[in-house]
C-alpha cells in the first residue's frame, strides 16, 4: 500500500483569518501556488508574495481553502500537526466572487491545485463538492473557472464533473471561404452527421456546392482543442409579406456525443443576436420531426407551424 493510501479523511478549512495564522496560512499558500506555477513550467510567475497574500486574504479580496489529509505517515509532503493528528497538505483553492453582465453573479475559481502524490483519490472531487457548496451559499448564479489547453487531466478531471469547457463561436460569410476552407467545413459537418446520414459523401458534395453558390453564413461551435462540435448554417434571404426580411436556418447539427450540454442553445442564441442586429423579425426553420429538436427550440419559446397552422413545405423539382 501506497503512503498515499493510508490519508483517506480529507479536511478542508478556509485559510484563517486571525494575524497569527492568516501569516502561517499566507506562507503554505505561497509555497503551494509556487507548486502549482512549477508543475505548470511557470516557475517565474507568481508575483505576489506571502506578506500581500496575506493581506488580501485578510481583507476579503480573496478566499482560501487549504485541504489536508489525516491518517498515517509520509516523507515526501509537508507535515502539520494539528489537533494531536498528523496531517499531510493535500491542496488548495483560491476564488473570489465578481460581477458578470453574461452570468450575473459568478464565483470564480482562480487556483486549484491538488499536489501530484495525492490525485486520482477522490479528493480532487471533494474539493470541488465544497467549492460547489460555497458558491452557493454564497447565492451565485454562475461557478467558473479557466483551465489551460495543454492541460490534459485537468480537462478530463473537470469533464468527469460534468461541467463544460466553454465554447467558442465563429461566424463566417462564405464569401470569405476560399477552396480549402469550403472543404473543411463539409468534412467537419459529415463528421457531426456521424451515422447520421445515409449518403455522407453525397451530404458532402451537396453543402460544398450550396456553399460556393453563396448567400450562407455559418455559426461554428468549437472546444479549446479547436474541435469543431456544432454548426448552423443560415441566409438572411427569405422575405416574409407580413414581417418584411427575416433570417432562415438552413442546417443546424450538434454531434451526438455533445448533445445536451448547451451546445445547440449557444448556436441558436447566436442566431437570436445575429437577428436582432439584422433588425430581423423572426427566424424560421424545417426540422425533421424528433423529440430531441422539437426539445431544443420550444425550449427557446418557438412555435410549431405545422401543429398551430398546419402549415406544410412543397417542393417542385426544375430538373
Amino acid at each position: 500500500m501506497s503512503v498515499v493510501e493510508n490519508f483517506t479523511e480529507l479536511r478542508v478549512r478556509e485559510a484563517a483569518s486571525s494575524d497569527e495564522e492568516n501569516e502561517n496560512d499566507a506562507r503554505l499558500l505561497r509555497a503551494l501556488i509556487q507548486e502549482l506555477a512549477d508543475f505548470q513550467g511557470l516557475s517565474d510567475g507568481p508575483r505576489v508574495g506571502a506578506d500581500q497574500l496575506q493581506r488580501h486574504l485578510k481583507n476579503g479580496a480573496a478566499t482560501a481553502l487549504i485541504a489536508t489529509a489525516t491518517k498515517g505517515g509520509g516523507q515526501n509532503c509537508e507535515k502539520m500537526e494539528a489537533d494531536g493528528e498528523k496531517e499531510m497538505v493535500v491542496g488548495y483553492a483560491v476564488y473570489f466572487v465578481c460581477p458578470s453582465v453574461q452570468f450575473g453573479k459568478v464565483f470564480f475559481l482562480e487556483d486549484l491545485y491538488l499536489r501530484p502524490d495525492f490525485r486520482r483519490h477522490k479528493f480532487g472531487s471533494q474539493l470541488m463538492q465544497r467549492l460547489s457548496e460555497c458558491a452557493r451559499t454564497s447565492r451565485s448564479d454562475a461557478f467558473l473557472w479557466n483551465a489551460h489547453s495543454f492541460n490534459k487531466g485537468a480537462i478530463l478531471f473537470y469533464n468527469s464533473l460534468g461541467s463544460l469547457p466553454d465554447i467558442k463561436l465563429t461566424v463566417l460569410d462564405n464569401v470569405h471561404l476560399n477552396e480549402k476552407a469550403a472543404i473543411k467545413l463539409a468534412e467537419d459537418w459529415c463528421r457531426l452527421c456521424d451515422n447520421a446520414s445515409p449518403a455522407p459523401n453525397a451530404e458532402k458534395k451537396a453543402l460544398l456546392q450550396a456553399v460556393r453558390v453563396g448567400g450562407f453564413r455559418i455559426i461554428q461551435a468549437q472546444n479549446l482543442y479547436g474541435t469543431v462540435l456544432g454548426i448552423a448554417l443560415f441566409h438572411h434571404c427569405a422575405f416574409s409579406t407580413w414581417n418584411g426580411p427575416y433570417i432562415t436556418i438552413d442546417r443546424l447539427r450538434v454531434h451526438a456525443e455533445h448533445r445536451r450540454k448547451g451546445i445547440g442553445k449557444k448556436l441558436v442564441a447566436e442566431l437570436f443576436s445575429i437577428a436582432a442586429e439584422l433588425n430581423c423579425p423572426k427566424i424560421r426553420w424545417t426540422a425533421h420531426a424528433d423529440a430531441s429538436t422539437d426539445a431544443l427550440f420550444t425550449s427557446f419559446g418557438a412555435t410549431n407551424l405545422t401543429e398551430k397552422e398546419g402549415c406544410l413545405l412543397f417542393q417542385l423539382k426544375l430538373n
